[in-house]
């Protein structure tokens, strides 16, 4: 028999548990004061250069862009990508494509020159490694000349460049990812491809280093996705030995090659920094990101069915084949692609993007320099808590609201301030976000307990007590003669301050 009943402890005799928050995604870049953001990269980052090279590439027409834009743009989606979330946080228009005569680049708030199907290595080098490349010639060297034309037709001269891009954003990939998977599909061996990383690294080390010497003094070099989760590679590489797959079933010896090139690339990242101090070069985690979605599928509102399944395809477990893919006649599209984080089988749908573009700006922005990093917050709390930390015990203020990132996976932001006193300041920017938070209540961290509390009309978030705090204890294998309201008084008088007792959990 068990009763349980529900008292009101001080919570100064409770031992701590913290919890940490990560900054708004929605805006928070508004903070950084970017004047433009600068993109090179493939189909991930393509807002239309490849509809330009090939219009009648199957992204020049629908279901692509249906679900945003309502008309193809050559993105290589059903809507909005990351780079298209990251100037929406930054307040800057959706950067155009640099192939797109019409565009008007004159306002100098920024260009896209990532092309779809592009390879880091240049196509000769490729070439040289018995790979083909089908799709473009427009590897990260042709646009970084792009890059080079485009900036001497807005600088005056080499001081106004550094002038101007000290302002900016570079982001500098996600690329490579083609140069493997080119050399996979046409048959080369794992050991091979790995042979040719330190190729792809060194060229993205050498687009990093060019862009900085324009004048780019915040960098973005975004890491390989974990592609043996891709239904392409799943339907591709499809293995009949249980062990060629992981615990989400994604095939591990791809998904290898992709950690192996992440592991590269960090320590390349880890040089330039050395090698170029005055500039700010951040690591783009898309690979963990990923996992985040087939780990927290449900609780993002993914249908944990479908995380390896195309929305826009046709056939097979995974549905999709390479001869009938997104854009065919005969193929469909699913009821709702927000469900899914597949879009074509090869890219993701505009809801996997928007969570990744999130999770991006929590782990980047704390780290760009952006003055302060101070958020202006809602001074109507219209949906903020406020939190207490009862410990004694000194925490790193950025731990705190990076971990927070993690833990409450806030879908439309979350901003955090330190008010002092060891209290802090939730604000985020839907219902649903704080019910979310607030039902899932006690949140702990190293063993500390976070007090929370509803910020009302009219309290102040510094003044709000956060010494008491509600919940439930639970009394196993009392004599029946035992559960009673009296009995249950006496317990809840010894622990703290009785409120009420149920005997029907």
């Amino acid at each position: 028999m068990a009763t349980s009943l529900c008292t009101h402890v001080p919570a100064l005799f409770l031992l701590l548990l913290l919890l940490v928050s990560a900054p708004c995604n929605a805006g928070i870049l508004r903070a950084c004061k970017f004047d433009a953001i600068y993109q090179l990269g493939d189909s991930i980052s393509d807002t239309g250069n490849l509809i330009r090279e090939h219009p009648f590439s199957p992204f020049a027409r629908l279901p692509y862009g249906e679900t945003f834009f309502k008309h193809a743009t050559g993105r290589c989606s059903n809507g909005l990508l990351i780079i298209d979330f990251l100037a929406l946080s930054a307040g800057i228009p959706f950067l155009q494509p640099y192939l797109n005569s019409n565009a008007l680049f004159s306002r100098g708030r920024g260009v896209n020159f990532a092309v779809a199907g592009s390879t880091a290595l240049p196509v000769e080098t490729l070439a040289d490694n018995g790979v083909v490349a089908p799709v473009t010639n427009s590897s990260l060297s042709r646009q970084l000349d792009w890059m080079f034309t485009h900036f001497n037709g807005i600088c005056h001269d080499e001081d106004d460049c550094l002038e101007k891009l000290k302002t900016a954003l570079f982001i500098v990939g996600e690329i490579g990812g083609n140069d493997y998977n080119y050399a996979l599909f046409q048959g080369k061996s794992f050991d091979q491809v790995r042979s040719m990383m330190p190729l792809v690294i060194q060229a993205i080390k050498d687009a990093v280093t060019r862009v900085v010497g324009y004048g780019a003094t915040r960098v973005i070099v975004p890491g390989n996705f974990p592609i043996g989760c891709f239904p392409v590679h799943l339907t591709v590489f499809r293995s009949n030995d249980s062990d060629a797959y992981d615990g989400f079933n994604c095939l591990k010896d791809l998904n290898n090659l992709s950690s192996h090139h992440n592991g590269l690339l960090k320590q390349a990242i880890k040089e330039l920094r050395k090698e170029l101090p005055h500039a700010t070069i951040l690591y783009g985690d898309y690979y963990n990101g990923y996992m985040r979605l087939l780990n927290k599928a449900k609780f993002l509102g993914l249908d944990p069915n479908s995380t390896q399944k195309a929305c826009c395809g046709i056939g097979g477990d995974y549905n999709m084949e390479l001869n009938k893919m997104c854009g065919a006649a005969e193929v469909g599209v699913c009821k709702n692609p927000d469900e899914y984080i597949s879009w074509d089988g090869v890219h993701l749908t505009q809801k996997a993007y928007q969570l990744m573009s999130g999770w991006l700006i929590h782990g980047v922005y704390w780290k760009l320099r952006c003055g302060e990093n101070a958020v202006v917050v809602d001074q109507n709390f219209q949906f903020s808590l406020v939190g207490r930390r009862l410990t004694d015990s000194v925490v790193h203020f950025p731990s705190l609201r990076n971990t927070m990132a993690d833990l409450w996976y806030p879908i439309r932001g979350i901003c955090i301030s330190d008010l002092g006193e060891k209290r802090f300041l939730f604000q985020f920017f839907h219902e649903v976000d704080v019910q979310r938070v607030l039902a899932r209540t006690p949140w702990f961290f190293n063993n500390h307990l976070l007090l929370l509390h509803r910020i009302q009309p009219g309290e102040s978030p510094s003044l709000v007590p956060l010494n008491l705090l509600e919940f439930w204890v639970q009394i196993h294998d009392l004599p029946s003669g035992l559960m009673t309201e009296s009995m249950a008084k006496q317990f809840g008088a010894f622990l703290g301050q009785f409120i009420d007792y149920n005997t029907s959990f």
